[in-house]
């Protein structure tokens, strides 16, 4: 807040005229008192006096009592403010005190009292403030055996000491006053009833009043209170068919709070994963391995060796999708997930959740999303938004950003990026053609293309398709492959890929670019695959030609059929 614009115009009225505040705390001593005599003597009135009205017509004084008081009858200029009881009780409270945690610059105001002819009462505080009295150490040790005397007197209230401390001081004697105990809590105020469609929030934490806790206090004037208060008032609207909702805000705008008062224990953090076990056996026992693996990949995370890895050596971001993946395992009717992406990258966080919305609406599920980032509102799609710091709900309203997907031709050292996220070998044949898709500049996505001659039927062979963990979910693997398929298409040969992977055979099954040529049959024991030998094992596959549309534009960009023009 600052006050100059809680001025709402000046007067100019007798100093005499303005109300004391009865909570002004300030005492002042004779010599204070003819110091500021003499300087307004000197240069006359200064300094912006601010006051405030009352129901009555007059103005009561938030700060200058001492200088309204000594001008008397003189008119002066006030500053009136709309500041009401509260804020002037804080301004009356903290003004002065703030002021005096200034430091004192000796050089400077030695340089300057020493050009000025101050008063005498000025002059003595300037050098008693600035040491220029003569030190106690120099003068000769005495011992003082006038005998000292004094009464400490207990009362019953704060008026009462009062009232002796003046007499005392009226009577010349020195006198100091002892406050002990707590202030009582001051009466919280009720609230009134909540509007209609109105959910209110109310939590209070109680205090436990420390030695820190009450040197705090007493720092910076900190009423005691026993407990704090919060009080949250939400017009939720939603809607009535839904399937993702985000909550948003920042930390400490009571997100959590909101959320668990909502939905309960439904508000999940974490899940705890087995030290020694892979992802999968961390999931309900309930659950079959293709439900499993079909989240897993649902969520972006379709990475058959990651599967088999603890949970405490996975990346942050294989991390999130596996714990989104577990959530809707053990909630599948409605997951309540806090601090959604809140510790992976941000690229990360927006695939992810656009990974994640899109399993969440294929599969019937519910989820919201507790949140301190606003950059996956977009990516995230969701149906409602609350944002906690404003109160404002919003119905879907938002789209995904396009993503530029840029595919590159790359050498054999790409590989190295890939090969351990491939669920296959991790050797490349000889003959590979490698190509790169790019996402926001970084590495997302590798394919290679092998060469399959045969007497009747040449054709073109896919190879080693993987898309890291940190890009899966957003289609950047398949777009890659459909891309590549079209420009080798151009070639006059056909393009096919054999895979046994669940995610890529489920999506090439239901595109209209790709036709399947071989169900799902075993391949066993040591196959020959274009020069490259992959134990097996005992796996299902598929194969599948591309039957879209060739793109010859694309192959003379890719290198992979030489331009008519040249």
């Amino acid at each position: 807040m600052d006050i100059r614009d809680r001025i709402v115009e000046r007067r100019r009225v007798k100093a005499s005229e303005l109300r004391p505040s009865p909570l002004n705390w300030r005492t002042h001593p004779d010599k204070q008192r003819q110091s500021l005599r003499a300087a307004l003597d000197k240069i006359g009135w200064v300094g912006t006096i601010h006051v405030r009205p009352l129901p009555d017509g007059t103005l009561e004084l938030i700060d200058g009592h001492l200088r309204a008081e000594e001008l008397g009858d003189q008119i002066i200029e006030v500053a009136v403010t709309d500041l009401d009881e509260a804020e002037a009780r804080y301004m009356l409270t903290t003004y002065d005190p703030i002021g005096q945690m200034a430091g004192l610059d000796e050089e400077k105001l030695n340089a300057l009292a020493k050009e000025l002819e101050l008063d005498p009462a000025t002059q003595g505080m300037l050098d008693e403030l600035l040491g220029n009295t003569e030190p106690s150490d120099k003068k000769a040790a005495t011992i003082d055996l006038t005998p000292q005397y004094g009464v400490i007197v207990k009362v019953p209230d704060e008026s009462t000491q009062r009232q002796l401390l003046e007499q005392a001081d009226a009577a010349g004697f020195e006198a100091s006053a002892i406050v002990t105990g707590l202030a009582p809590d001051r009466k919280r105020e009720s609230l009134p009833p909540p509007a209609p469609g109105v959910v209110r929030i109310v939590r209070e934490t109680p205090i436990r009043r420390s030695v820190r806790v009450r040197q705090v206090e007493g720092m910076f004037d900190v009423p005691p209170e026993s407990s704090a208060q919060r009080v949250w008032d939400y017009r939720l609207d939603l809607p009535a068919e839904w399937s993702v909702g985000l909550i948003v805000g920042p930390s400490g705008s009571g997100k959590s709070t909101l959320a668990r008062e909502l939905f309960g224990d439904r508000l999940i953090d974490g899940w705890p994963w087995p030290a020694d076990a892979s992802v999968v056996d961390g999931f309900p026992e309930s659950l079959t391995i293709q439900e499993i693996t079909g989240l897993l990949s649902s969520v972006g995370f379709s990475s058959p060796p990651g599967w088999l890895k603890p949970y405490h050596v996975l990346s942050n971001g294989e991390k999130f999708r596996v714990d989104v993946a577990r959530t809707l395992a053990e909630q599948p009717d409605l997951a309540v997930i806090d601090e959604f992406t809140s510790v992976v990258d941000r690229t990360v966080a927006q695939i992810g959740s656009h990974a994640v919305q899109k399993a969440v609406r294929k599969s019937g599920r519910r989820l919201v999303a507790v949140s301190c980032h606003y950059d996956i509102a977009e990516w995230l799609e969701p149906d409602w938004m609350l944002d906690v710091q404003t109160g404002a709900i919003t119905r879907r309203s938002l789209r995904r950003p396009q993503l530029e997907v840029v595919v590159r031709r790359a050498d054999r050292s790409a590989w190295s990026l890939f090969r351990d996220h491939h669920y296959l070998s991790h050797d490349l044949a000889r003959n590979a053609t490698c190509f790169v898709a790019k996402v926001r500049g970084q590495p997302a996505a590798f394919l290679a293309v092998l060469s399959a001659p045969h007497p009747s039927h040449p054709r073109w062979r896919a190879s080693r398709i993987v898309c890291l963990p940190d890009y899966q979910g957003i289609g950047v693997g398949g777009r890659l492959t459909d891309l590549i398929a079209a420009a080798y298409s151009a070639t006059g040969k056909e393009f096919t890929v054999v895979t046994s992977h669940p995610a890529l055979i489920a999506r090439m099954a239901k595109s209209p670019r790709w036709r399947c040529i071989k169900g799902f049959h075993f391949a066993s024991g040591i196959t020959g695959t274009m020069g490259v030998a992959a134990n097996s094992g005992l796996r299902q596959t598929a194969s599948f030609v591309f039957s879209g549309t060739p793109d010859g534009e694309l192959a003379e960009n890719l290198g992979i059929t030489k331009s008519k023009e040249a």
